[in-house]
């Protein structure tokens, strides 16, 4: 394309193709009148976006995020659930060494020191929910968690229930629960 002005240029680019470019300098083309025109043109071809295309945009990453945080409860649930059984397990493996130096079962496991505690906290007062534990003798102890859901297969359970229940992250549940969203260890 021709403009007033200007004089065509030609070079060559790596690739071997021709361009035209002006050989005229800036102020040649502001003097003869078609510098204006190239300024309006550079505007109009520099565009934002339109506000409807803004709001689909918005849309589209309200609508992931919604999907994304929804699958991520199920997760979070079950992370709480990996967490209590292993702080069983923890817990299980404290009082066994309170054992062997005692010749008995503590009578409460948070006198122990570095006990862990539900990974859920009451709403109310903010504390953390205790686990679970019951010393049936000098020799036998219960020690069990509700879980948000079921529990995993091949984890071993038993089924010899509390006398109170278990109240962790205040909800009920037994360790004779049919549900499987309970966890116990005797010993």
């Amino acid at each position: 394309m021709k403009q007033s002005g200007f004089a065509p240029h030609r070079f060559s680019l790596k690739s071997g193709a021709k361009r035209d470019l002006p050989s005229a300098t800036f102020s040649d083309s502001l003097k003869s009148g078609a510098g204006f025109t190239l300024i309006l043109r550079r505007a109009q071809d520099k565009r934002g976006f339109t506000l409807i295309e803004m709001l689909i945009v918005v849309a589209i990453i309200g609508l992931l995020s919604s999907v994304i945080l929804v699958g991520l409860g199920d997760v979070r649930k079950d992370a709480r659930d990996t967490r209590r059984i292993s702080d069983i397990r923890q817990i299980q493996n404290q009082v066994e060494i309170y054992y062997s130096g005692q010749q008995s079962y503590p009578p409460d496991i948070y006198e122990l020191s570095g006990t862990p505690f539900d990974p859920v906290a009451n709403p109310e007062t903010g504390e953390f929910y205790k686990y679970a534990y019951e010393r049936l003798s000098q020799n036998s102890f219960l020690l069990g968690a509700c879980l948000e859901g079921k529990r995993p297969v091949g984890i071993s359970h038993v089924s010899q229930d509390f006398q109170n229940g278990i109240s962790n992250y205040g909800e009920g549940c037994n360790c004779s629960d049919a549900s499987n969203m309970v966890y116990c260890v005797k010993s």
